[in-house]
């Protein structure tokens, strides 16, 4: 869903572009698909990174709780 918002939002930047200047046709078109491309690929590849280690920081201090407390 993430990622449909945030093409959804580089597709209607790049239309109101092409509005104010129609010379940037074939530049708006190239960019467009070189940022759709990385919302697609990056984001899937980023979002599990980022989880995975706030799961893991949540479960370090959880043990460290757990250790202070049985000392």
């Amino acid at each position: 869903m993430l990622q449909g918002i945030i093409a959804g939002w580089i597709f209607i930047l790049f239309m109101a572009v092409l509005f104010v200047d129609e010379n940037l046709r074939h530049a708006i078109s190239a960019s467009f698909g070189v940022l759709l491309a990385v919302v697609v690929i990056i984001i899937p590849i980023l979002v599990p990174i980022v989880l995975d280690n706030k799961h893991k920081r949540e479960k370090i201090k959880k043990q460290v709780v757990e250790i202070e407390v049985v000392k």
